[in-house]
């Protein structure tokens, strides 16, 4: 599944109004990084992979 790129304008008016918006695939905790990083250089997520420092290992996003 590849995702279609937005708009340019779209994206010159969400950061003109000062709320440009980054869609979060799924969170991580930090001791996770390597799972994250292997799904980042996958094709298997939208949106940003995101590490949470503190979490529960093996917890759902």
């Amino acid at each position: 599944m590849t995702a279609e790129r937005p708009d340019p304008a779209v994206n010159e008016v969400l950061v003109a109004s000062g709320r440009p918006r980054a869609h979060a695939d799924r969170t991580f905790a930090l001791e996770e990084a390597a799972k994250a990083h292997a799904l980042g250089e996958s094709s298997g997520f939208v949106g940003k992979l995101v590490p949470i420092p503190g979490r529960d290992p093996g917890a759902r996003s």
